[in-house]
């Protein structure tokens, strides 16, 4: 049964271990994506603010383009736009109503030849951009080309009726690989990392610590509860002990011939016989309390009247009987007699009346 029991305790120590090992793994994954979401947003910031750097260069092409006078030709804005040098970063782009006049570089641009613009900016992020731009201001966005992510600049420019579009392309892993900002990104990453791994680890052990707690507690319990039914047995045991053991009880004297002669007829004896008499009844009871620490479990104690007490000690010889007689008195009692009785022919009844019709013990009547 104890055995069913502590596997019992066994199985749902581990549900609860696993149950919250698995939340402290979800908790942890949690502040991992928070952490890369905060830093995705991050990077898009800093996106917006090269975005608005890059815009200024984009508004001095413009310029430079509407410079020209209604006298230039598409060659030569075309000529503009690639002369710019275009890299590894990022490229341009120029674009009509109608056409692709430019992209990156003039090999590129032939792959679009005869394609209109909407072929090229397919992606939805990308055409909301261009939809947005006017000739009023240069803008940035974050778009989507083909899977690759830019920070774009745009404008557009009125030539001989006809509305031009220029962009500054711009990768973002350009921008956001440098040394500097890549290295504050993966030593946050790397830290945040170390930090959910602590944390898991630390409330798993914090777990698995609470949890060998609670079956020590419940352990403790279980052992205070059987400490607590022995103590009550005992306690039991005690109380019926004392309540049929005379030496924690004090008779009256109509009980003192059974008494005598129910130790005769069984052949108790020898009998040592004091007569104690209190100067202070008001200590009666403190008295009696201490006699029990000196006196044994077969000792019977018979209160006479309210300031005399006979005790009758079965059992022990004269010897005996005189060295308790001298424990017994002390300042508050004195002896007033002892006798030591033998198992004679002569009955404890009769001692008994002959030792209470003494002259010198005329204070207590004969029973």
């Amino acid at each position: 049964m104890d055995k069913k029991k502590k596997n019992k305790k066994v199985v749902v120590n581990r549900k609860l271990f696993i149950v919250i090992a698995v939340a402290a793994i979800l908790a942890g994954c949690f502040m991992e994506w928070l952490c890369f979401f905060e830093l995705k947003h991050y990077e898009d910031s800093f996106l917006q603010v090269y975005g608005m750097e890059q815009d200024g260069y984009v508004q001095v092409t413009i310029d430079q383009i509407k410079r020209l006078g209604d006298n230039a030709t598409e060659a030569q804005i075309t000529d503009i736009i690639s002369s710019i040098d275009s890299s590894a970063k990022g490229y341009w782009t120029l674009t009509s109503e109608e056409d692709i006049l430019f992209v990156k570089s003039v090999t590129e641009t032939s792959k679009y030849k005869n394609l209109s613009a909407d072929s090229y900016y397919n992606m939805d992020s990308s055409k909301e951009f261009i939809n947005t731009l006017t000739s009023e201001e240069v803008v940035h966005d974050i778009i989507f080309i083909n899977r690759d992510r830019y920070i774009a600049s745009g404008g557009k420019f009125e030539w001989h009726g006809k509305t031009y579009t220029v962009c500054l392309m711009t990768y973002d892993y350009a921008i956001l690989n440098q040394n500097s900002l890549l290295e504050a990104k993966n030593v946050i990453i790397v830290m945040v990392s170390v930090m959910v791994a602590v944390f898991i680890c630390a409330i798993m052990i914090a777990v698995r610590n609470i949890s060998k707690n609670l079956v020590r507690i419940a352990q403790y319990q279980s052992d205070e509860i059987k400490l607590n039914e022995t103590i009550a047995k005992l306690q039991e045991r005690i109380n019926t002990y004392e309540a049929f053991t005379s030496k924690f009880h004090t008779y009256y004297p109509k009980a003192l011939p059974v008494f005598m002669r129910s130790l005769y007829s069984k052949g108790v004896g020898p009998l040592y016989v004091i007569v104690l008499h209190f100067k202070d009844t008001a200590k009666v009871d403190d008295y009696l309390q201490r006699m029990l620490m000196a006196t044994d479990e077969n000792t019977l104690r018979f209160l006479l009247d309210d300031e005399t007490l006979m005790v009758v000690m079965p059992g022990i010889d004269e010897v005996v009987g005189e060295q308790m007689a001298t424990i017994l008195e002390t300042p508050e009692v004195e002896i007033v007699k002892r006798e030591f009785w033998k198992h004679d022919y002569i009955s404890y009844i009769r001692k008994y009346y002959r030792m209470m019709e003494v002259d010198d013990y005329a204070g207590t009547p004969a029973l």
